[in-house]
């Protein structure tokens, strides 16, 4: 099982977010991957924090950072990926796989098939932050900055892997065991995220998960990753 960590862009710095309300400042982007990096992570995801109002002169000034950042650590990003534009641009970036949410909330199947063409369906993760409510889960769409319910056949039929990403316990420091749902997919395609700890990652582990993401509050624990 893989032991990777995501960092959230805005506006060209890191930040910590608690649950979806609050958000903590990390600093730059390069020095977030410089400590991941000395902690020996797997990979390093990458998301922008964009909603319905993003625009792309936000998003050419993240692809540049990106484009001129000192990492020999797999990576990945997401955030803002809607148009074919914009998959044109990721294309001569250093990354590995692309992270996408709307485009498979929305079943957006023509703006992936492209991203498969260009990247390679091994290349595509579906991130899919989601919270319980009901006894059911829904699902957050960026595009639209809302919940809702999503399609799990189709996100199953054009992603290599899914990331499950509970909002509930993102950036939380528990020590409790991570709360995991019967997700209607085989583990190992399952990546699970928000509110990771060692508890969570022995018992992930066990059961086959394909990898788990430490959201940011892995940023201020003194440990490696590959002691986990």
């Amino acid at each position: 099982m893989r032991i990777s960590a995501l960092l959230l862009l805005m506006n060209g710095y890191c930040y910590q977010s608690i649950r979806w309300q609050y958000l903590r400042p990390l600093g730059s982007l390069q020095n977030a991957v410089r400590m991941l990096e000395k902690r020996n992570v797997d990979e390093i995801a990458i998301i922008r924090y964009c909603r319905e109002n993003d625009n792309h002169n936000s998003l050419d000034s993240d692809l540049e950072l990106i484009a001129n950042i000192d990492c020999i650590t797999p990576l990945s990003f997401g955030g803002g990926i809607r148009d074919l534009p914009t998959l044109e641009k990721l294309h001569n970036l250093p990354i590995e796989r692309l992270l996408l949410n709307s485009a498979y909330i929305d079943k957006n199947q023509a703006l992936i098939e492209e991203a498969i063409r260009m990247f390679g369906k091994q290349a595509l993760i579906a991130v899919l932050p989601y919270k319980a409510s009901g006894g059911e889960l829904q699902y957050f769409n960026s595009s639209l900055n809302l919940f809702q319910h999503c399609d799990i056949d189709f996100v199953d039929s054009f992603s290599n892997e899914v990331m499950f990403y509970n909002i509930q316990s993102e950036g939380i420091n528990s020590r409790a065991p991570i709360t995991t749902y019967n997700f209607p997919l085989a583990n190992s395609k399952i990546i699970i995220s928000g509110g990771i700890n060692r508890t969570s990652v022995n018992r992930l582990h066990d059961h086959d998960f394909a990898a788990v993401c430490m959201d940011n509050v892995s940023l201020h624990h003194e440990f490696n990753f590959n002691q986990l």
